[in-house]
C-alpha cells in the first residue's frame, strides 16, 4: 500500500484530485467507485464509461444509480479522506485518471478522434500524483504510461498538454524522469506494476 497520509484539504494540491479521492469511497466496489467517479467528475458520459469497462449503456447506467443509491442508504460523508484512507483508495483513483486519458487519446464518439482536454488533465492529476508518493511505481508508470502515449500521437498534431514545452524536451525530463523513478521504485518493490506493464508492451 502507497505511504502517503493527507492531514489538510489542500495536501492534494489540486481541487479535482481531492475530489476523486472523495468519490472513491469504500463502501463501493472498485467498479462502483471508478464507474461512479468517471460519471461525476471525469467529464465522461454513460456511454463512454460502458465502453471502458466493455459493458452495455443500460447495464452501466444501472450500476451508476445503484452506486448512487448506496452512498445514500449509508449516509456517507462527503469529506475528505483523512490519514492513510487516501492510500487505500488510490488503486482506484489510478484507474479513474487512466480511463479518462484512455477517452482523450481515443474518443467513444464525437467528430474529433481525441480530447486534449481529458488527456490534458489526467496527466495533470499523474503528475501532482507523483509528487505525493514519490517512491510508488504505480503512479510514475501511469505518468509514464500517459506520457509516451501522448507523445506518439503529439508528433502527429495529438496530444499537446498546457505544459506543452516541458512536454516537447526530447524524452529527458518529461517521460526519462518517471521512468527513471519506476526503475527505482520498481527495483524496491521487485514487481512490475500494471501501468508500467502496459507501457512497456505498448
Amino acid at each position: 500500500m502507497a505511504n502517503f497520509e493527507i492531514t489538510r484539504d489542500d495536501d492534494f494540491g489540486d481541487d479535482l484530485l481531492r475530489l476523486v479521492f472523495i468519490s472513491c469511497h469504500p463502501v463501493l466496489s472498485t467498479e462502483a467507485r471508478v464507474a461512479l467517479t468517471l460519471r461525476l467528475l471525469g467529464g465522461l458520459s454513460t456511454q463512454e464509461i460502458a465502453r471502458a469497462f466493455l459493458a452495455s449503456e443500460p447495464t452501466m447506467a444501472q450500476r451508476i444509480v445503484r452506486a448512487k443509491r448506496t452512498l445514500s442508504e449509508a449516509r456517507v460523508p462527503f469529506e475528505v479522506p483523512r490519514g492513510p484512507q487516501p492510500a487505500a483508495r488510490l488503486s482506484s483513483v489510478l484507474e479513474v485518471i487512466y480511463l479518462v486519458f484512455n477517452e482523450g487519446y481515443s474518443a467513444t464518439s464525437g467528430e474529433d478522434w481525441m480530447r486534449p482536454t481529458l488527456c490534458e488533465d489526467a496527466l495533470r492529476l499523474g503528475r501532482i500524483l507523483a509528487e505525493l508518493v514519490p517512491n510508488e511505481a504505480e503512479v510514475h508508470g501511469l505518468v509514464a504510461l500517459t506520457v509516451q502515449a501522448g507523445a506518439l500521437r503529439g508528433g502527429t498534431g495529438g496530444v499537446r498538454t498546457r505544459d506543452d514545452a516541458h512536454a516537447k524536451r526530447p524524452r529527458t525530463r518529461a517521460a526519462s524522469g518517471p521512468r527513471a523513478r519506476v526503475r527505482r521504485s520498481v527495483g524496491r518493490a521487485g514487481v512490475a506494476g500494471i501501468y508500467e506493464i502496459r507501457r512497456g508492451s505498448g
